[in-house]
């Protein structure tokens, strides 16, 4: 199965996350199989579509697993993180 992520639906955290991932050479199923989450969830993060993951503290932890796998702090994301879920809520 190839899970295909693009651009359309990104939101800034998740475009930083991507271009992370193309920047590695990974291939979502690669990433997916590595930290044991699903791919679609990684399609979600990578869209800013957060809203699709059940539960913040599955969202919380995806995150950190997904963005520390990708080499960054989660002190550094964890707010943007939390900024964009707020503006989403909103919406």
């Amino acid at each position: 199965m190839h899970v295909v992520s693009d651009d359309r639906y990104t939101s800034p955290l998740g475009s930083l996350l991507r271009r992370a991932r193309v920047r590695s050479e990974l291939e979502i199923e690669q990433v997916a199989v590595a930290i044991c989450i699903a791919p679609h969830q990684i399609v979600s993060l990578e869209r800013g579509a957060f809203h699709l993951i059940p539960e913040e503290v599955y969202r919380r932890n995806i995150m950190r697993t997904y963005s520390t796998y990708l080499g960054f702090s989660w002190d550094a994301i964890v707010g943007w993180y939390e900024e964009e879920s707020d503006r989403a809520r909103q919406r």
